[in-house]
């Protein structure tokens, strides 16, 4: 069954819309996009516990920057890179641009409608988005903040509601765009009911409220929200964090929880596209750092590397609900780890980074497995001296031999996804190598593609066409000439759209590197002519065959043979006047 949600929210939503703003404007709802991440990640066929998630409504207005810079009611545009990535709440907003030339102590009096002058009574979200897609969100809380007293919520009526779903529920997740008592009273409640209470701090840069210490048990804020809710400075002089000033402050956060008498918090920190840190319940700072520099009781994970054609984010409005929605889903709802619900947060998120908007953002769960199976790459700051972090490879494309794509990309960084009907290249400028290697795996579904040399200065095109009903078990991989010119390789997807593959170029290097001269020297060539056919029997107990053909722009191609009783089928399908020599080989692994 579906993973059932309760999602309380303000009472009343008011609508108002800003058409000057550009492009159109859209409605988000963080509680949404967290209930979206919890309710199409879990799988339908498991009996799962209800997750609360107690949010606000939003209307996102954007406003697309040109220069990094805007303009309030008219007055001269003022810089708005000082908020570049963070959430505020109005007052914050103004007071953050004021010296900017914002407007002063006329702006102070009142922020809401300074920032109302860009709209609405409802609670609304401005989403400034900067050119490499980071952005801004400042917020107005308008309906969000209308709620019954802290009284009535824990005793009176009004509350019944919400005391029954807290009891409905295995976890309960908050946010900060509600006023702080609606926040102090569920998670009272939730304690009180054994029920574990996760606290996403965004939405405002004030600390935490006292009172809600005692009750929580994990806190997820990003590095920015870490200092605003300790006052530690978590970023260096670069303006990039650093894992001592991180450490730092969640030391500083776990003191003031176990003043309060909560010594297990746990911690995670968000770094966008650099992945997350999980600090658990019994982390203290000490004991011997590990190889990627973690010390005990530290999770550290990188990000996936995303599938648009430049490899950077369309837009990361939601990523955040995103990543902690479905580290929720997975850690609470579907009894996952601590490593492996980051995991499965990083491949949602890095899919939400994808697709412009927030809940038409959210992936569903067949989305983040197949994701789970990409490269990685990334991590959060590493302590003086470990070792840089690699790329992880697929655990479902690594080859069975060494020609595969692990061999072609060792650190993953030229693994390309290629979607259905879409293609990848790589372009090759090294005029003194005469050989490119080609690698394309799925995780076990089929490979159909078009791989393509282009030639320069010309660039007369060549064409391999390759197909495998099982790419993870028969990965293509193939080798060809370039005659040391410059050259781009294509690799096209002629699957359908949920057939998508990974792809990696690189110059060839051996074994696959030697086989053009090894293989006519080591096995008699059998010519075809145009339009016939040769059959090549395979020794059972071979693990891999290797063929060859032409001289010039010599095509070498290597497959993996799992299974017994193997034949190596070549068709010649040009005209019968152009024969090509054929020489096969096969090797056990």
């Amino acid at each position: 069954m579906l993973l059932p949600l309760l999602v309380l929210a303000a009472q009343a939503v008011h609508v108002a819309l800003a058409p000057s703003l550009a492009p159109s404007p859209s409605i988000r709802a963080r509680a949404a996009s967290a209930r979206s991440a919890l309710r199409l990640a879990l799988p339908p066929e498991e009996e799962t516990g209800p997750v609360l998630v107690v949010g606000s409504i939003n209307i996102d207005l954007y406003a697309k920057l040109r220069e990094d810079r805007l303009s309030f009611g008219g007055s001269p545009p003022v810089d708005v890179m000082p908020v570049k990535g963070m959430t505020l709440p109005a007052a914050s907003f103004v007071e953050k641009l004021d010296e900017a030339g914002l407007g002063g102590a006329a702006a102070a009096s009142d922020p809401i409608s300074l920032v109302q002058s860009i709209d609405g009574p409802t609670g609304t979200a401005y989403i400034l988005q900067f050119e490499d897609n980071d952005n801004a969100i400042v917020l107005v809380g308008g309906a969000n903040q209308d709620w019954p007293g802290l009284a009535s919520l824990l005793g009176g009526n009004e509350g019944s509601g919400l005391r029954a779903a807290i009891g409905r529920s295995s976890a309960v997740m908050l946010q900060r765009e509600v006023p702080d008592h609606v926040n102090v009273a569920v998670a009272q409640c939730a304690a009180a009911l054994g029920k574990d209470v996760f606290m996403d701090v965004g939405g405002t840069d004030s600390p935490l409220d006292p009172a809600l210490l005692p009750y929580l048990g994990v806190v997820a804020p990003n590095e920015s929200e870490l200092t605003f809710i300790t006052g530690v400075e978590t970023k260096g002089p670069d303006g990039k964090p650093e894992l001592q000033r991180v450490r730092a402050a969640v030391a500083a956060l776990k003191d003031s929880c176990r003043a309060a008498g909560n010594p297990s918090v746990e911690v995670l920190v968000t770094f966008g596209g650099e992945g997350s840190l999980h600090f658990g319940a019994g982390w203290d700072g000490a004991g011997e750092a590990a190889a990627d520099g973690a010390l005990p009781l530290e999770c550290r994970m990188g990000s996936f590397v995303l599938g648009t054609a430049d490899g950077r984010p369309v837009d990361t409005t939601g990523a955040g609900d995103c990543f902690r929605g479905s580290y929720v889903a997975a850690r609470y709802a579907d009894g996952k780890g601590v490593a492996e619900s980051l995991r499965w947060a990083a491949a949602a998120a890095s899919l939400a980074c994808e697709v412009e908007g927030a809940m038409v953002s959210m992936p569903d769960r067949a989305s983040i497995c197949e994701r789970l199976e990409g490269p990685m790459v990334g991590a959060p700051p590493a302590s003086p001296g470990a070792p840089a972090p690699q790329a992880e490879m697929p655990a479902g494309l690594q080859p069975a031999s060494a020609w595969g794509i692990g061999e072609v990309s060792p650190d993953a960084s030229l693994v390309q996804r290629v979607e259905g009907k879409s293609r990848k290249t790589w372009r090759f400028s090294d005029l003194s190598r005469e050989r490119v290697q080609v690698a394309v795996s799925s995780v076990g579904r089929p490979v159909h593609a078009d791989i393509q040399l282009w030639l320069g200065p010309d660039w007369t095109p060549y064409t391999l066409r390759a197909y495998s009903e099982d790419g993870k078990r028969r990965p293509v991989q193939t080798l060809v000439g370039t005659r040391c010119k410059a050259a781009m390789v294509e690799v096209r997807n002629l699957g359908e759209s949920e057939f998508p593959f990974a792809a990696a170029a690189n110059y060839a290097k051996d074994p696959m590197a030697s086989l053009p001269i090894e293989l006519p020297a080591s096995t008699p060539g059998e010519r075809v002519d145009g339009g016939a056919l040769r059959s090549f029997a395979l020794d059972p107990a071979a693990g891999q065959a290797a063929e060859r053909e032409g001289e010039l722009n010599s095509l070498c191609v290597a497959f993996d043979t799992p299974d017994a009783g193997a034949t190596v089928r070549v068709v010649n399908h040009a005209p019968v006047e152009f024969p090509c020599y054929i020489h096969v080989r096969e090797r056990r692994v």
